[in-house]
Parts: structure tokens; C-alpha cells; sequence
């Protein structure tokens, strides 16, 4: 597994020299994210669900990841009543805090990490993971969380549906699974520009995640740490639990818990953005779990490789 992990942690790392070099490279960050979502990951999306098999699993796995999501949460949820208690920190911070606790980073490098333990066919099961549950939850209950205690009330149901909707790589999703049922395929120009688009989606995740890597503030890791240890240890603990009750297919299984462990979600630093919050404190978070999952990961793949058959 740190072998997996040594070449996305190159590619972050020059991610984050190139930061230091350049100084102010939000725009850069900017158009990658928007060029991966809106055309290199639909592409991934087309090219994987156009020629998958579509069994029961693709139906289980955005159940399992609801139920993780949900729990870590709830998790979340209690640990803010803790820090608002014992902390002084402000209102507005503890939404950021419940969604760290509980939004990982499915696709930037839950992708890159499937990919390489469990092959391209696992792929599959990062995508329904983040856009039939992540996604879902996110821009409804996390946007909800986050207004709530920024005392904004800017939630709105219909924006938040709007916004699911308008997202590139669910069309993609649509567009291979029904490609899929109809039976039809593609001419080979079209799947070799479909290969070659994909195949830029990890080092430009992971090139990302680099760009966004700030300097930690101190003051706040303590704070920021139980919530990252229920991302990174509590939710796929969780994910063992729930998935050893239900007998399935092994790979569904790893690929649910490997998802449920990854750091948390680089999404947030946009959503944080969106409504005016403390980016720093996002920022932080996701810097925090992003490092500290390079040792947690690996542990991770070892309990499943031992546990999950």
C-alpha cells in the first residue's frame, strides 16, 4: 500500500512546491477543478458504466455509504455539543466541523487509491459512493448543517437540488449506464478519446489536492482532531461493522470501507467558499486528515486485505 501511495504523494508534493513558487495559484486550482469535473471525469464516468456488469452491488454500495455518512454525523454532531462546551470557538465553525467529521475526499483521491489496489473495475464503486451519496448529502444536509450555524438560513432545497442535478459526471454516470442496457457500442475513436481523457483524472486530482495543502495553525489541530478521527478511523471502522453483515461481493466491500476512510472532502473548501465561512479552518482540515491519511490508508488496506475475503 505505501508503495501505492509514494507516487500520489510525489504528485501532491509538487503540487505544493508549486504553490510556494508561485504564490497565489487559486485560479490555476480553480480551472483544474472545473476541467476535471466538467470534462475529464465524465469521461471516466461514460467509459466505466458502458462497460460494467451491473449487479446488486451498485445498489448496495450508496445504501452502505449512506449509512456511514449518516453515522459519522451523528458522531459530529455530538462532538460539537463537546467543543462548544470546553472550546471557545466560534458558532460558525461548528458546521465545518460536523462536515469534516463525516465528508471524505471519495473522488480526488478515493479514485487514484481504488484504482491502484483494486483495479479500474473498482472505480465503479468509488463514483456511485460520492454521486449517489456524497454528492446527495452534501449539498443537502451538509449545506443545511453549515447554514444552520452560520446563522445565514440561505438554504434552499431547490438550489440544492439544481446543483446535484447540474453535475457533469452524473450525466456521465446516466449516459454509460444507459449506453449499458441498450446495448450499444462505442466506435474505437470514441473509447480511445474516452482512455485518454481518464487517464489525466488522477494525476490532476491528486496535483490538486497539492495546490490546496496550507501550513497548519496550531491552535486550532486540537480542535480539528477528534473530528478527523472519526473521518479516518471511526467511519471505516463502522464500515467494517456494517458491511460483515451482509453477505456481498468482497471487492463492493473493500472499496466501501477504503472510500469510507479516505480524508476529508477538498468539495468543502468550495461549499465553505460559496456561503462565506472560515476557509482557513476548512483549509486546515483538510491538510490535516489529507497528511495523516497517508499513514492511516495503508492500515486501513492491511485490516481489509486480513479481514475482508
Amino acid at each position: 500500500m505505501h508503495e501505492t501511495l509514494y507516487p500520489f504523494a510525489l504528485i501532491a508534493l509538487i503540487g505544493v512546491i508549486f504553490k510556494r513558487l508561485y504564490g497565489n495559484t487559486e485560479l490555476i486550482k480553480h480551472s483544474i477543478n472545473v476541467v476535471v469535473i466538467n470534462v475529464f471525469l465524465p469521461a471516466l464516468c461514460i467509459k466505466t458504466f458502458a462497460r460494467i456488469s451491473l449487479d446488486r452491488e451498485m445498489l448496495l454500495v450508496p445504501v452502505f455509504a449512506w449509512l456511514i455518512i449518516l453515522f459519522s454525523l451523528t458522531i459530529g454532531i455530538f462532538l460539537s455539543f463537546l467543543t462548544q462546551r470546553l472550546a471557545r470557538i466560534d458558532k460558525k465553525d461548528l458546521g465545518i466541523l460536523i462536515i469534516s467529521s463525516s465528508f471524505g475526499n471519495v473522488l480526488f483521491i478515493g479514485v487514484p487509491v481504488l484504482n491502484a489496489l483494486y483495479g479500474s473495475e473498482s472505480i465503479k464503486y468509488a463514483l456511485l459512493f460520492d454521486y449517489f451519496a456524497t454528492s446527495l448529502i452534501i449539498w443537502t444536509l451538509g449545506v443545511f448543517i453549515l447554514t444552520y450555524y452560520s446563522d445565514k438560513n440561505s438554504f434552499s432545497i431547490k438550489s440544492s437540488i439544481k446543483t446535484i442535478l447540474s453535475l457533469p459526471p452524473l450525466w456521465g454516470i446516466a449516459i454509460g449506464l444507459l449506453l449499458n442496457l441498450t446495448g450499444i457500442s462505442l466506435d474505437n475513436y470514441i473509447i480511445e478519446s474516452l482512455d485518454l481523457l481518464s487517464k489525466t483524472v488522477t494525476p490532476l486530482m491528486i496535483f490538486s489536492v497539492g495546490l490546496s495543502l496550507t501550513l497548519p495553525n496550531l491552535k486550532n489541530i486540537l480542535i480539528l482532531l477528534p473530528f478527523i478521527i472519526t473521518k479516518l478511523l471511526l467511519s471505516p471502522f463502522f464500515a467494517i461493522m456494517i458491511t460483515a453483515l451482509f453477505d456481498f461481493d468482497a471487492s463492493a466491500k473493500k472499496a466501501v470501507i477504503m472510500e469510507s476512510a479516505m480524508p476529508v472532502l477538498l468539495l468543502l473548501l468550495i461549499i465553505v467558499n460559496r456561503y462565506k465561512l472560515n476557509e482557513q479552518l476548512t483549509a486546515l482540515a483538510i491538510t490535516i486528515s489529507t497528511v495523516l491519511s497517508f499513514f492511516t490508508l495503508p492500515f486501513w488496506a492491511k485490516v481489509i486485505e486480513v479481514y475482508v475475503k
